[in-house]
């Protein structure tokens, strides 16, 4: 791939951000606007879900464009804006270290630095199956939470650059069915992963887990035929007290209380109502959720049309 850095860095300086007020409309035009793309034959199009970290100070975005026939993953943040100098293929999650960016892409864990340079590649095994690879990642102090399908809970410490196997928290159920790992979020000592099923009736829900003693506390399941079941690659957060998955597109909200201590859990659906022609639908958001005060933003598509969708909580 040739990289046109000058005309390239032109085209970036328009996507800015201030210190951490997010400014949906700003959101709208240029992280949205960017969600869908026409492929290379007519009628068909590509998603390309924006990716977003939260490091308290600022939201960083991740996400994949089309610039002068090349696509490629473009880094923004509040202090700059560059392109990841790799052949990436889908980057499913990633977390800000410093300046380095941290992303999982099909089997690996690679580090960028601050100028999108590829320094350092890691992987769990030599070999991994379709459903051990890391699907969702969050940061804790040094160390990287891995939720790693079928594999269950890993960290890996950016001191030593090693990986451990934490607990396959509820990926083999005693009845012989299995589930996947799919994200991974965590408040003082305690974890929260989110766990779709791999097998027919196996465990769709969330697995609450101590980090200190290194114990799954408690499993709280989706019944299939109420709150149905959740989306492989299902994402969870925390926010303001409570946990929001966002499963296929929808929100979710949870109660950590009830996950502490109930075997089943029925989740809260926060729809996104959209007015449309006259038509009453239902928006489904792409990518990461982004939190602002009591309320809930993301990306979603009407019609091949990319919107701002926005759901107070």
């Amino acid at each position: 791939m040739k990289f046109q850095n000058l005309t390239l860095s032109l085209f970036l300086l328009v996507i800015s951000f201030s210190t951490f007020s997010f400014d949906a409309g700003k959101f709208e035009q240029e992280q949205c606007q960017q969600t869908l793309v026409p492929g290379s034959r007519p009628g068909f199009y590509s998603v390309r879900e924006p990716l977003v970290f939260n490091n308290g100070s600022f939201l960083t975005y991740l996400q994949k464009i089309t610039f002068r026939d090349e696509s490629f993953y473009v880094v923004q943040n509040d202090v700059k804006s560059y392109q990841l100098r790799s052949n990436l293929r889908k980057v499913r999650d990633f977390v800000m270290v410093d300046d380095h960016v941290w992303l999982i892409e099909q089997e690996d864990l690679i580090e960028f630095d601050g100028r999108g340079r590829e320094l350092n590649r890691y992987r769990y095994a030599p070999i991994l199956s379709k459903t051990q690879k890391p699907r969702g990642m969050d940061l804790r102090e040094r160390k990287i939470l891995l939720a790693q399908g079928s594999l269950g809970l890993l960290s890996f410490d950016l001191d030593s650059r090693t990986f451990q196997q934490l607990h396959l928290v509820n990926t083999q159920q005693e009845n012989g069915h299995r589930s996947l790992a799919t994200s991974v979020t965590w408040v003082g000592n305690t974890a929260y992963i989110a766990l779709t099923g791999n097998t027919q009736n196996a465990f769709n829900g969330v697995v609450v887990y101590d980090l200190q003693s290194n114990q799954m506390t408690n499993a709280s399941g989706y019944r299939r035929y109420r709150s149905g079941v959740l989306d492989p690659y299902a994402k969870i957060y925390f926010f303001q007290n409570y946990l929001y998955l966002q499963n296929g597109g929808w929100i979710h909200e949870l109660d950590p209380q009830e996950l502490a201590s109930k075997e089943f859990i029925r989740p809260k659906w926060l729809p996104i109502r959209h007015d449309h022609q006259g038509r009453n639908l239902f928006l489904r958001i792409r990518g990461d959720f982004i939190f602002d005060g009591g309320e809930i933003f993301g990306c979603a598509l009407v019609e091949r049309t990319p919107t701002l969708a926005q759901r107070k909580l």
